[in-house]
Formats: C-alpha cells, sequence, structure tokens
C-alpha cells in the first residue's frame, strides 16, 4: 500500500476519506463514497446481497486518469458480528478504452467521421423525447457538384472533398 494509506486499525471512514483525496476523481467522489457507505453496504447484506460491483475513475500522477473496478463480497464475523468486506480491485482502462473505440465506429462514419444515420436518428429522438424546452437544431448539407466532382475527377477527390467539408462543420458545432 502506498505510505498516505491509512495504518491498519483506521476507522472505516478515514480510509474513505483518505482514499478519496488521494485518488478519486472528483466527478466520481459521490458516486465512490455512496459506493462505501457503511449504511448502504449493511442494508445490502441485510437485503441479502453479498457482492458488490461498480467502476469509477482514479488518478494517478504517473499514469493520468485509469478506471477500476471493484468487485467486493460482504460477509459477517461470526465472533464479533461486524460486516467484513473482502475486496479486489482491477484496472480496466484497457478494457473500457476499446470498448469506447467499437462504441464509436459503430456510432460514426469511416470517412467523415461524423455521426452515421442510425446514431443521428437515435440522437434525434433522444433529444425530441426529452422535450427540455431547450433550443437544439439540425443542419442538412448538400454539396453542390459533388457528382460531378466524382464523375469528373474521381471518387478518391469527392471522398477528400467530403472530409474536408465534414472536418470543418465539425470545427463549428458542439457535440450532444
Amino acid at each position: 500500500l502506498p505510505a498516505w494509506f491509512p495504518p491498519p486499525g483506521s476507522r472505516w471512514g478515514d480510509v474513505i476519506d483518505c482514499v478519496v483525496k488521494h485518488c478519486v476523481a472528483p466527478e466520481d467522489e459521490a458516486r465512490y463514497r455512496q459506493v462505501f457507505s457503511p449504511g448502504r453496504l449493511e442494508a445490502l447484506f441485510a437485503g441479502g446481497q453479498w457482492d458488490v460491483e461498480d467502476e469509477w475513475r482514479i488518478h494517478s500522477s504517473r499514469e493520468g486518469s485509469r478506471w477500476i473496478l471493484l468487485k467486493m463480497e460482504l460477509a459477517r464475523d461470526p465472533y464479533s458480528g461486524h460486516l467484513k468486506s473482502y475486496a479486489v480491485f482491477s484496472d480496466v482502462t484497457a478494457k473500457r478504452d476499446a470498448a469506447l473505440r467499437i462504441q464509436k465506429q459503430a456510432e460514426t462514419d469511416g470517412m467523415t467521421k461524423l455521426y452515421n444515420k442510425t446514431t443521428t436518428e437515435e440522437l434525434i429522438r433522444n433529444r425530441l423525447a426529452q422535450n427540455s424546452g431547450l433550443a437544439c437544431a439540425l443542419m442538412i448539407v448538400d454539396i453542390d457538384g459533388l457528382k460531378q466532382i466524382n464523375d469528373g475527377l474521381g471518387h478518391g477527390v469527392g471522398d477528400e472533398v467530403l472530409r474536408i467539408v465534414s472536418a470543418r462543420m465539425a470545427e463549428c458545432v458542439r457535440t450532444p
């Protein structure tokens, strides 16, 4: 364990506070504290759930942001009656990064890097279903003369025109 980690026998809350201070990404702090809340763990165990699994980001000065998977089992100590936890932490950053790459490939057009038709339709449906009253816009672009470029100069040149136009469009708009 790192030198900053509390010594054995430390209070549960002190251990959680120390880990949050040194490792947990600020955007995941509330969820981390909730996962390790003694009241929540007691309630889960009393309800018959003896295993807990969750993921969150940690920050490392050497490696930057990493994703950690927690697998924890709860057990009642037969002698003291205290609830004990046995936890295994695994670095799942590579697995999450690979899943995000695959998701991005599935959602975007390989040439233009813009959302594909299926993803665009889903984003529009989700936005309309929100009914939030916030303004939104949909931009549809027709490139005049693209057929003539493809026919006269070849599809390679036409593809390059599409890449240039899509890159300029992406520079001008926010992602959803």
